[in-house]
């Protein structure tokens, strides 16, 4: 006849019981290791991403704002030869090539970190020249 352990009798030691606390606390300390070392990882993967994302669209702005943007975009431009590249830029051209909110080409006229516009018959608008220079700063690190 076998007998069912009672609750005395399925208690651990104080030793036993120190024993699985000491392991706990070395198996947390190697996932927490493990866990730093693989975020750590992932941020430094995501800032190289960031990075290389920001250069291509730095390439990308600049080809749109001289001309060398793709099919698709020439396709939704308005009218004219496609050498033929406008002079004066809206805030949401500009926007669009620099891949911003035409509200932040606004925030940074306000704060005096991007050229100001001109009025031409009513229209508030950008040298096409002005826009390049800046760009061009930018890139080269010279940021206004």
């Amino acid at each position: 006849m076998s007998r069912r352990p009672t609750a005395a009798g399925t208690a651990l030691s104080a030793a036993a019981r120190q024993q699985i606390d000491t392991i706990m606390a070395a198996a947390r300390n190697q996932i927490e290791t493990v866990l730093q070392r693989e975020v750590s990882r992932l941020v430094m993967r995501a800032q190289e991403d960031a990075r290389e994302a920001a250069g291509r669209c730095r390439e990308a702005a600049r080809g749109v704002l001289r001309g060398q943007h793709d099919a698709s975009a020439e396709s939704h431009r308005q009218h004219g030869p496609a050498s033929l590249q406008p002079m004066l830029l809206r805030d949401v051209q500009i926007a669009q090539a620099l891949g911003v909110h035409r509200n932040t080409i606004w925030n940074r006229v306000r704060e005096g970190k991007f050229p100001a516009p001109i009025k031409w018959d009513g229209i508030t608008v950008w040298r096409r020249a002005d826009i390049e220079d800046f760009v061009g700063a930018l890139i080269e690190g010279n940021q206004p």
